[in-house]
Formats: C-alpha cells, structure tokens, sequence
C-alpha cells in the first residue's frame, strides 16, 4: 500500500485535475497542488508531454511551498525529505550532501526528485563541495538511466530555484526534476517504491565503479 502522509497528500480547494482521471486513482502533488495519476495507477499509458512550462510550475510550487511556511513554518521539501529518509522505500541514494527519491506522485517512468540535504535556496548557493559531489551523482544517474533505458533514451534535467520575484526565501529548497521520456523503453505500470528499488538496485551501481 502506497505510504503518503496525510499533511502532503490532502487535496486542497485550489488543485486542479484532468477530468478524465478518476477521483480514485488521483495523487496531490504538495509542490504544484495537482492532481495526477501516479505510475502504479497507469500514468504511463497517457500521453504525457516531456518539456514542461518550467515558469508556471516553479511559480506553483513557490506558491505551495509558501503556503507550508506560513502554515507550520516548516520547509516543505526539507519536511518531505526527512520523511522519506525515514520511511526508506522511496529513497534512490543518500548521500553526504545530497537526496535522491522516487516521490510518491511520480507519474513518468523512474522520475526522480534531487536535491541538498542542508537548505539551499538557488544553484549558485552551493559551495564547491557540493558542486563536485552533485556533477558525480548526476554522471551515476545519467549511467543508470543508460543502462535501463538505453543510450538513446532522451532524459530532461530542471533544476527549480526561487524564482527572482519571490520575497523572502525560507520557504523554499532548490531541487531537479529528472524525468526519462515515458515511451522510451519504461512504459510499465510502476510504484514508486518499485521504481526507486530498481534505481538503487546494487548490480546498477557497480557498473558505474
């Protein structure tokens, strides 16, 4: 059973839904305030567009990460970080300075979430340390898609920081979407703890060695 926390996962009045996804097999996204199907529900089969509107999700998510502030004062995406280090089945690799998950409204094929494990608001904030770490574990993750999917296997990187116009930023975390194209090989009806136990899997990662 698909292990969603009731703070993040609570449709709110303002989240908007395809109709043509049952109410049923709907999952809120806490960044955007969508409702989308997940790949254990069949997202796979729908045609999903790969370049997304980065200007309106990032303002989305600003707005909902924003909301969580205000709220509880907590960071959203720290708060859901921590959660899921916890929880374990969704989690891809923790490292020293850096999160990789699978997150529970994952609707592409293998669709990550990276992000600094410490509160880092836009890229140019990280320090070297963290630069030389991240171009690694992007290098593993390109590697493991390759080897899942195939080298022709398109792969879109974004990387959302606050937007300019934000005022104040204790509400947000910098973080990446890494989504394959979903009719690329990967096309399968998969959970997100599926999806994240075949990313981690060991004989993946001793490949890259």
């Amino acid at each position: 059973m698909r292990e969603t926390p009731k703070r993040y996962s609570s449709p709110t009045a303002t989240a908007r839904a395809d109709r043509s996804i049952p109410p049923s097999q709907r999952v809120f996204n806490p960044l955007t305030g969508h409702l989308v199907r997940p790949m254990s529900m069949g997202a796979a089969r729908q045609a999903v567009p790969v370049e997304i509107r980065a200007k309106d999700d990032v303002t989305r998510e600003d707005q909902f990460q924003r909301r969580h502030w205000e709220k509880w004062g907590v960071n959203l995406m720290l708060a859901y970080s921590d959660l899921e280090m916890r929880l374990g089945k969704r989690v891809v690799a923790v490292k020293p300075l850096w999160l990789v998950l699978v997150p529970f409204w994952a609707v592409h094929p293998y669709e990550i979430l990276l992000l600094p494990r410490r509160h880092v608001v836009r890229f140019d904030a990280l320090v070297d340390r963290e630069e030389e770490d991240l171009g690694h574990l992007q290098a593993e993750l390109l590697d493991r898609y390759r080897q899942l999917l195939g080298n022709r296997s398109p792969v879109t990187l974004e990387w959302h920081g606050a937007p300019k116009e934000s005022k104040g930023a204790a509400h947000w975390q910098l973080h990446a979407h890494i989504r394959p194209h979903p009719e690329t090989g990967c096309a399968v009806p998969l959970s997100s703890e599926e999806a994240a136990a075949v990313l981690r899997d060991d004989t993946i990662r001793s490949r890259h060695r």
